[in-house]
């Protein structure tokens, strides 16, 4: 369940751009090779009640007392549960939106609602692939055992909310032509 903790700030200029699909899809990648083709492009840092993991994201790693007193005190534009962790964008994470600064980062499916009524320049990028493609790179993760994978791929078809700012991109082949296709889109 997620919860907008304050209505939306004023004077938003620059994109703040969801990035959403299966696990396996690539989010991270495309994430990272936006920020390394476009300048323009930042990760937003996320809090999250996980242990930091150096091959993983960069996110500010609190325990759930920490993560509470930090959303009860205002310190999160959005917060949100999924998968048995907490999830929070700072507002500190957020702050050259204000500046024209587009910002990217991976949300759940459950919260574009919320995070569309509470950033002014929304867009979600949704990213797929085949189950094939996704089946393979969930095994080169080494993460999960087969069952594991094969729920993963079942449960990778949820339905997005309506009146969202929506352009579903195909990540089965290169890195670099689902980076081009996304900054074509974004720079209409």
């Amino acid at each position: 369940m997620s919860r907008s903790i304050h209505p939306r700030p004023h004077d938003m200029s620059g994109k703040m751009i969801a990035i959403v699909g299966p696990s396996g899809v690539g989010k991270d990648s495309v994430m990272s090779g936006l920020c390394r083709a476009n300048k323009n492009f930042l990760l937003v840092q996320r809090a999250i009640t996980r242990a930091p993991d150096p091959l993983g994201e960069n996110h500010i790693a609190l325990d759930e007392d920490e993560f509470e007193n930090a959303k009860t005190a205002g310190e999160f534009i959005l917060a949100w549960k999924a998968h048995g962790l907490s999830y929070g964008i700072p507002f500190a994470s957020i702050k050259l939106l204000h500046h024209g600064q587009n910002m990217l980062i991976n949300l759940s499916r459950n919260v574009l609602a919320e995070a569309n009524s509470v950033f002014e320049n929304f867009v979600v990028i949704n990213l797929w692939a085949s189950k094939d493609v996704l089946r393979q790179r969930l095994y080169s993760r080494g993460r999960e055992d087969d069952k594991d994978i094969e729920k993963r791929i079942e449960r990778n078809v949820l339905a997005l909310p309506p009146d969202l700012n929506v352009h579903s991109v195909n990540n089965d082949h290169l890195l670099d032509q689902t980076i081009n296709n996304i900054i074509e889109y974004l720079d209409k």
